[in-house]
This record gives structure tokens, C-alpha cells and sequence, in this order.
């Protein structure tokens, strides 16, 4: 069964992304298949320091662009992200 981890804050620039980026690299450690969905500014990518692998986002794939599984930029085993801005 899924489980979904909501991390999130009111202000900006807290570490969202670093915790959100150390918890999906601990849980695939784990062998856990993992999903990040970030919704808001780019950071993951950069952070995981493959900022060129993203190709689509969210807004490709609600414009009909792109197919959902086409967002995912694979990291690691069973762990990907998606990012909602290029």
C-alpha cells in the first residue's frame, strides 16, 4: 500500500528540498520505491546535481505535452522525481 509524505512550510528557503531530498535517498537506500513530486521552484535536480536531466514538468503534462511517466527523472534504484517548473 502507498504512503504519502507531505513535507511543506509557509516560508521559503527552510530546507524543504534538503529534507525532502535525504529522506527519498534514505527510504530508496531501503529498497522503498520512492517519488518525489516537487510543486513548486526547481531545486531537486540541482541538489541531486543532474540539473540538465529534467525535460518535462508538471505543466507539460496537464497541456497534454507529455505523458505523466514522462516527468519522472529516475535517480538511484526505484527512487524518481518529478519537478513542477522547469
Amino acid at each position: 500500500m502507498a504512503e504519502v509524505i507531505l513535507i511543506t512550510s509557509g516560508k521559503g528557503g527552510v530546507g524543504k528540498s534538503v529534507v525532502c531530498g535525504c529522506l527519498g535517498a534514505a527510504l530508496a537506500s531501503l529498497e522503498k520505491q520512492v517519488l518525489l513530486l516537487e510543486a513548486s521552484r526547481r531545486s531537486l535536480d540541482v541538489l541531486f546535481g543532474v540539473p540538465d536531466q529534467v525535460v518535462f514538468d508538471l505543466s507539460d503534462a496537464a497541456g497534454g505535452r507529455s505523458a505523466a511517466a514522462d516527468l519522472c527523472t529516475g535517480w538511484g534504484r526505484g527512487a524518481a522525481w518529478a519537478c513542477a517548473l522547469r
